[in-house]
């Protein structure tokens, strides 16, 4: 019995070591991209209140002239968004912590975030919780720690990252979250994007309307959709109608039809959500207009 014992915690104990290992001592390059994230961090910290603080994935942080949104309202903007991989909902944890009252919301949440993707992939959500330091595992539920005990091990890869003219690093972002590097860059060719084919996470839908009832409590938010281009518009309309729908029934409706942000593809840079220069211009113009339609009233 003592043996089976001794062999049941050398099972036990191998492979937490292993984990440990990849979590605390695999360095990683400090101008990985997922770096930015403490970055913003510190422009929430720092920015004074009331301000515009935009929430999504990466279809943001590749869409928006923060300064110019500053420059036509009046008013300090913080672009927070970073990757969609991290899961809409812990991007949505983290981001109630951080706001004050009198703070403009702007949530653009990527559509597959209601349908498949809303707690994050192995390969984003465990650099992005390494990056900050481990601090915010109090936020992730079971379906997260599953996904990031699975990616743990994947974090090696990080470490052979070979930086060039058009990796993804956390030098591209500006002082207000944005990333503009990809701007003076040529356009990637883009993949035709896969149809929609997953049922809509009512459960996710749900929680996501809560945590909204509860930040609306402090803050103004606005629910935009996110830009993305029209081909990708078309190919996964089933599913945007009934998000649009979803989210309209739980109280939280889009400010305009998602028709509305499919920008032509020639607006794309290099994947279905990621704006180039011309796409920044039409994308940021169609957010001040919405801004300042929706403040007025």
């Amino acid at each position: 019995m003592k043996k089976f014992i001794l062999k049941l915690t050398a099972f036990a104990i191998i492979p937490l070591g292993i984990y440990l290992y990849f979590a605390f001592f695999v360095p990683v390059p400090d101008n990985l991209y997922f770096e930015a994230y403490s970055q913003k961090d510190k422009l929430l910290k720092e920015t004074p209140s009331p301000r515009i603080v935009f929430v999504g994935g990466s279809s943001l942080a590749f869409a928006l002239d923060s300064k110019r949104i500053s420059d036509s309202i009046g008013l300090p903007v913080i672009n927070t968004a970073l990757h969609a991989g991290m899961g809409m909902k812990f991007i949505i944890d983290d981001i109630e912590t951080k706001l004050r009252k009198g703070d403009i919301v702007v949530l653009a949440p990527e559509f597959h975030h209601f349908d498949g993707a809303a707690y994050g992939e192995s390969m984003t959500l465990p650099i992005v919780l390494k990056s900050a330091g481990w601090k915010n595992l109090h936020l992730l539920n079971l379906k997260q720690w599953g996904i990031l005990l699975k990616g743990i091990p994947e974090l090696r890869k990080y470490k052979k990252v070979k930086f060039t003219e058009t990796t993804y690093k956390a030098s591209n972002f500006n002082e207000y979250g944005d990333e503009v590097a990809h701007l003076s860059l040529p356009d990637v060719e883009i993949p035709a994007p896969a149809p929609a084919t997953n049922p809509l996470d009512n459960e996710f839908c749900e929680y996501f309307a809560g945590k909204l009832n509860r930040i609306k409590e402090k803050c103004t938010v606005i629910i935009t959709p996110c830009a993305h281009r029209e081909s990708l518009y078309n190919a996964y309309k089933p599913n945007i109608d009934k998000i649009e729908k979803k989210l309209a029934e739980l109280g939280h409706p889009f400010n305009v039809p998602p028709r509305k942000h499919a920008l032509h593809d020639s607006c794309a840079y290099d994947t279905d959500y990621h704006m180039n220069k011309y796409g920044v211009e039409i994308y940021t113009g169609m957010i001040i207009e919405e801004l300042k339609e929706t403040l007025n009233k």
